[in-house]
């Protein structure tokens, strides 16, 4: 079931809502280019990026519901759960990260939330394909 798209009535809040797509889609797209310019060769990241990847996706799990976004937050939490899960050596934390923080992309260009089932569905999609990387099956995003 596709959600309605979100509409606000009061232009305060609908510009606050916009701004905030604009701004989490820059956070986004920072930290997937930490996750490709900050890689160390062997596909690990230095513990600065991830403590820099840590304070934003606190920050975007915060405010994503209150923009209309709950699927963000959902998503941050999801990668703040996979980051805390997986060995910084690991370069699969490198790939499942970036692949949620894509899926986070795609939703903030839609300009709206998917509503719970699709993000459960995108939550599942990823879940899995962690647990592929955490066990060693290392994939590219």
């Amino acid at each position: 079931m596709t959600p309605e798209p979100h509409r606000d009535t009061d232009p305060v809040i609908a510009s606050l809502r916009k701004e905030f797509i604009a701004t989490a889609g820059a956070t986004v797209l920072s930290l997937i280019d930490i996750l490709k310019d900050g890689a160390t060769v062997d596909g690990t990241v230095p513990i600065t990026d991830i403590r820099k990847l840590k304070k934003e996706l606190h920050v975007l799990r915060g405010q994503g519901g209150s923009f209309g976004f709950p699927s963000i937050t959902a998503l941050a939490a999801g990668l703040e759960t996979h980051i805390a899960e997986a060995d910084i050596s690991d370069a699969g934390l490198v790939a499942g990260s970036r692949r949620y923080l894509s899926a986070m992309k795609a939703i903030l260009d839609a300009g709206d939330d998917p509503g719970e089932e699709e993000t459960a569905s995108i939550l599942s999609g990823l879940s899995s394909g962690n647990a592929a990387n955490l066990s060693g099956n290392q994939s590219s995003a």
